[in-house]
């Protein structure tokens, strides 16, 4: 996978203000649609995140590279999570879309991870997209467990290429 890499994307925010209550504005999901960006979590080389979305303005798909800091002192899981939402898309509210949920994955040597995942998003105009990501993974050997691991709530936010 080939994620774009480039500055921050831009995030626009639609309000109307009245007095000192804001109400935020709904954008209807834009169709498809492919946004690239990036996390908060600048300090990794690969912090990569893309959502697509379908002809229906749902979203089909989202790619998302992160690394969570483990108990083991030095330890570390990275990953690359890709999130296939099938024929209906994410679970989805208006511009708003979430997904919690889990999955295993094999690090090799007779290690896996068993990773549990919350990922919440929102379109903030026609071009642009925001959320965040959060994420435990539970780490055995040959189905011992050798340690774990937490990713606490990054941000991400991405722009249609």
């Amino acid at each position: 996978m080939n994620l774009k890499r480039g500055g921050t994307a831009g995030v626009a925010v639609m309000a109307v203000v009245a007095g000192t209550a804001a109400v935020a504005v709904a954008v209807p999901p834009p169709p498809d649609g492919t946004f690239v960006g990036d996390t908060s979590q600048t300090s990794i080389k690969r912090h990569g995140v893309q959502v697509e979305t379908d002809a229906n303005g749902h979203v089909s798909r989202v790619i998302i590279q992160w690394k969570a800091k483990c108990k083991v002192k030095g330890k570390f899981w990275t990953s690359t999570t890709n999130i296939a939402a099938g024929s209906k898309g994410l679970p989805q509210s208006g511009d708003v879309f979430s997904r919690k949920r889990s999955y295993t994955a094999n690090a090799g040597g007779g290690i896996k991870g068993r990773i549990k995942y919350a990922l919440a998003g929102q379109f903030t105009d026609n071009d642009n997209a925001t959320g965040t990501w959060s994420a435990k993974v539970v780490v055995r050997k040959r189905g011992k467990k050798i340690d774990s691991c937490k990713l606490p709530k990054i941000t991400w936010g991405a722009a249609r290429t």
